[in-house]
Parts: structure tokens; C-alpha cells; sequence
């Protein structure tokens, strides 16, 4: 139903009352091959919920390796910080991410950051 919604198109980056996208709903709510569909269709990776989290924190958050390597693949900020200072490389150390750690530094995620409580970054 998703794919004929999209080849129809359906605006894929509305949003709802609160302020979701279908990305951040499908990855909130697991819904990962969803999110990947949006993803190859060009929805905004990029796109802040009201906490400042982008869909590559959720899936981070969400232990969604693979949604979280395409996202990084098809141009993610890396950089942003959510709301309370934390980066997306941030995230990816604090859910234990090796691979996609590596991946963001590779990919130019800045390791010399501040976050929250003052601490740094040390790898």
C-alpha cells in the first residue's frame, strides 16, 4: 500500500499534529523496512523532531544498524546535535555501535565535541 501511496504521490514528508514524519513514526514505532522504502524515495533524512532527534539518532537509538548505515550512505547529517547536546556519534558510543562508530568518524563525524555535563568525546 506504502509503495502505490508513494508511485502516486503521496507527500512523504507531511507531517502530522505533532509535528512526525512517516519516517520518524516508522522508525519510533519499528517499522524498519518502512523506513528504509521512505528512504530510497527521497524523504528528509534530515528532519528534526521536537526533541532535535533525526531519523539517524532513532535509528541509532533503535539499534537499527542497517537503517542507520543507508541513512549515513544517502547523506545524513552527522554532525547535528539533538536538544541536549548529543551527537549522532554520541549515540552511536553510547548504544555500543562499533561498526557505525567507525563508519561515522570515517564519514567526517567530528570527534572533538562538547556534550552534555561538559564531558568530551574520547576515543
Amino acid at each position: 500500500m506504502a509503495r502505490l501511496l508513494i508511485k502516486n504521490g503521496a507527500d512523504i514528508n507531511a507531517q502530522d499534529d505533532n509535528g512526525w514524519t512517516a519516517l520518524l513514526r516508522a522508525l519510533h514505532y519499528e517499522h524498519k523496512a518502512m523506513a528504509q522504502l521512505l528512504i530510497e524515495n527521497g524523504v528528509d533524512i534530515n528532519f528534526r523532531d521536537s526533541d532535535g532527534w533525526t531519523a539517524l539518532i532513532w535509528a541509532l537509538e533503535r539499534g537499527y544498524k542497517a537503517v542507520a548505515r543507508l541513512l549515513i550512505e544517502k547523506g545524513a547529517d552527522i554532525n547535528v546535535h539533538d536538544d541536549n547536546g548529543w551527537t549522532v556519534l554520541t549515540w552511536a558510543l553510547e548504544e555500543g555501535h562499533e561498526v557505525e562508530t567507525q563508519l561515522l568518524i570515517e564519514n567526517g563525524a567530528a570527534v572533538n565535541v562538547r556534550v552534555m555535563l561538559n564531558f568530551f568525546i574520547l576515543l
